[in-house]
């Protein structure tokens, strides 16, 4: 869905790749954190960039963004 809503565009596609990713790392931290009582898979209580619930890490943004521009460069590879 998300690669059909955005792949009309490059700068959208990989601008909001970060919330994307964001996005997954909230409901899988808030699933995890469900079944196990704390969040077993990634910790990032030390950062002060860290957000809901220590989920999320501001931070990685622009790790996020590098690999929103090659997902959109490869997209059209891997549907070939």
């Amino acid at each position: 869905v998300y690669s059909f809503v955005c792949s009309s565009s490059a700068s959208m596609y990989v601008l909001l790749f970060p919330f994307n990713i964001w996005l997954l790392e909230i409901v899988q931290g808030h699933a995890i954190t469900w079944v196990f009582g704390r969040n077993v898979a990634w910790c990032y209580a030390d950062y002060a960039d860290a957000c809901c619930g220590d989920c999320i890490r501001l931070g990685h943004a622009p790790f996020w963004i590098g690999l929103g521009l090659v997902c959109f460069m490869l997209h059209p590879v891997l549907l070939e």
